[in-house]
């Protein structure tokens, strides 16, 4: 918010000389005067608001919603589907054309999973930014194996570079993205939201976080994702161009945690989508069908 500066009245001392020897019309004007300045404020400081100068910037418009709707103001039977998975699921979907977001239990934690490793690689890249280069050839394959295949070798290499807990945490907190819980070095078993997965591919799809190249390189990879493409991907309007990553892993509670998110892009929309899902077996089926009803709503 621009606040208006504040310009404080000089005091107004005016000396009359005394005598009568002045034009009649001088004399007038100097009674006149003096009326005016024993009617004004007291104070030396005026209360009056100074209007805004005609060259002052104009703020420019955030890609970020107004604020969040429950799923059922976009669809009534997504919101039900939802709402029966319980705490079990989260879901964050932000409609980009039309700027806004639509989530269920949006700001539950779960277990990232590969997922993880979207919030790697834009932290990497973010790093080497502030070094002042791009990635060598070493990083740029690392950075493939771990996005394309899902490779958790390459994650590990690039995570333990990155600082891990206190390097990535430090990245997404300059995104504005709070609540990461990290595990040490297994940044598989980090915690995060739905919500903040899809301001993360919302700040990298509109250009509010890293350098042209770096972007290009980040949304190059994510778009040529090979395994792990359920979900999002298997989901994704017909002709639609995709960029996600999927997360899958047992936790300590021996229960399965899912996970797709991405962006997806059309000749008419871009949305982007995160669903989080916590159960027994493994089965892409919930996620997917989550997915899928949001891709018929949007598209």
């Amino acid at each position: 918010m621009t606040t208006q500066p504040h310009i404080a009245r000089s005091d107004l001392r005016t000396t009359i000389r005394k005598g009568w020897r002045g034009s009649l019309p001088a004399l007038f004007i100097l009674l006149l005067f003096g009326a005016l300045a024993a009617c004004g404020p007291s104070s030396a400081t005026s209360s009056q608001k100074t209007p805004t100068p005609v060259n002052s910037p104009t703020p420019q418009p955030t890609a970020t919603p107004s604020g969040p709707q429950g799923l059922e103001a976009l669809s009534p039977e997504l919101a039900t589907y939802a709402t029966q998975q319980g705490d079990a699921m989260g879901v964050a979907i932000y409609d980009l054309t039309r700027k806004r977001q639509y989530t269920y239990n949006g700001d539950a934690s779960f277990i990232l999973a590969s997922s993880s490793k979207v919030y790697i690689l834009c932290a990497y890249l973010d790093m080497l930014e502030q070094q002042g280069r791009g990635p060598n050839s070493s990083e740029r394959a690392q950075m493939t194996a771990m996005i394309t295949q899902s490779d958790n070798n390459a994650a590990q290499y690039l995570f333990d570079k990155l600082g891990r807990v206190t390097g990535q945490n430090a990245y997404l907190q300059k995104l504005g993205i709070t609540g990461y819980i990290g595990s040490g070095r297994d940044w598989g078993y980090a915690q995060l939201s739905a919500n903040a997965m899809v301001r993360m591919f919302m700040l990298l799809q509109t250009g509010q976080t890293l350098n042209a190249e770096d972007r290009a390189l980040a949304l190059d990879l994510l778009g040529r994702v090979d395994l792990g493409r359920w979900g999002v991907g298997t989901k994704a309007p017909a002709g639609a161009t995709v960029y996600m990553k999927d997360g899958w892993v047992t936790g300590p509670d021996d229960l399965w945690y899912q996970s797709s998110s991405g962006i997806v892009v059309t000749s008419g929309e871009t949305y982007i989508i995160s669903v989080y899902s916590r159960q027994k077996n493994y089965d892409w089926s919930k996620v997917e069908h989550v997915c899928e009803l949001a891709a018929q709503t949007l598209v």
